[in-house]
């Protein structure tokens, strides 16, 4: 019993850890393709650096997919197109 319990406990650590890689992975590539004016030390005219924002993207992406609880509301009233 407490084996069995280990155990998925360290699949569901892996499945975990495996997620905020790939979240790192993801968001430096979309980091590499966005036209942000960080200059050559990679700050960003309002001091934040490119590796704070590498570091703190996955968990803020984990928080809102697994603590706080967002609702969207009024989505349908944004243009698919265009300017707002």
């Amino acid at each position: 019993m407490m084996k069995d319990t280990l155990g998925e406990l360290l699949n569901l650590f892996r499945g975990t850890v495996a997620g905020i890689y790939d979240d790192i992975v993801e968001f430096d590539d979309l980091l590499g393709r966005t036209d942000l004016s960080f200059n050559e030390d990679g700050i960003d005219p309002y001091g934040v650096s490119r590796n704070y924002l590498k570091t703190f993207f996955p968990v803020m992406k984990w928080l809102y997919k697994h603590y706080f609880r967002v609702k969207t509301v009024g989505i349908e009233n944004v243009p698919a197109e265009g300017g707002l």
